[in-house]
């Protein structure tokens, strides 16, 4: 991480992290629930806002082993409070991460249109890697003119050692090509990273925090999975796309 990183410090700290376990752990359990539901609701909808005529686009790319109906909630509010459309994308956990990559740059293309219509990416977990991949490796990065990471493994994750869960868990590893492709590199677009101080995914947090030049957001008492359905993270992301 740069010296030029701004932290916000977003969260309780001191004696209050340790009161704050309880919640953080009932939080990350409701929040897995409230995923399942969401996926198994298949509430993965359409823009409620018209995609033809807007100025810009938000693309919402999910984490490892997720769905893109996760960011319902966030969805909503981020439509609701900025009058952009959004809309998601949906991967198979269990692909090629550079194969998911260029279809996920080609989306982007595709929503960009012959115009270049600007295009905002927010990626939670492994989807906020890849977000940043294809602004940085592939072509996509001329329409991007923003991204919002969640929660992601910037500088990888120890989480993942030992686990056969396929390339793009893989992906994920501290030294993986695509963390060694990304690290230390200043984000050719602005960019703000949202950390969940409590998080036992990404491990540790401050690997989400690992952006040159970005600015990071950082809940201290906040889960990895909880974040999606935070109100204060509502609001980091709906300021960050404005």
């Amino acid at each position: 991480m740069g010296s030029e990183v701004r932290i916000t410090m977003a969260g309780r700290q001191g004696s209050a992290r340790r009161a704050g376990v309880l919640l953080t752990l009932r939080a990350e359990a409701a929040a897995l629930v409230q995923q399942g539901w969401l996926i198994a609701s298949d509430c993965l909808r359409s823009s409620s806002q018209r995609i033809e005529n807007a100025e810009r686009v938000v693309v919402f790319v999910h984490g490892f082993m997720a769905h893109g109906a996760v960011f319902a909630p966030m969805r909503a509010h981020v439509e609701a409070a900025t009058h952009l459309p959004t809309v998601n994308f949906t991967y198979n956990s269990f692909e090629d991460f550079s194969s998911v990559a260029e279809r996920l740059a080609s989306r982007v293309a595709e929503l960009s249109g012959p115009g270049g219509r600007p295009v905002s990416l927010v990626g939670h977990s492994l989807g906020g890697l890849l977000a940043r991949f294809i602004a940085h490796e592939l072509d996509a990065r001329a329409v991007i003119d923003r991204i919002v990471t969640l929660a992601a493994p910037n500088q990888g994750t120890e989480r993942v050692r030992g686990l056969p869960l396929g390339p793009m868990a893989r992906a994920m590893k501290p030294e993986s090509d695509v963390v060694r492709r990304l690290d230390n590199v200043r984000s050719k677009v602005p960019c703000v990273a949202v950390v969940a101080g409590s998080d036992w995914l990404c491990t540790p947090p401050m690997s989400a925090a690992s952006i040159e030049g970005a600015d990071v957001v950082w809940f201290e008492n906040l889960g990895h999975n909880a974040m999606l359905f935070d109100e204060r993270v509502f609001e980091v992301v709906t300021k960050a796309l404005r």
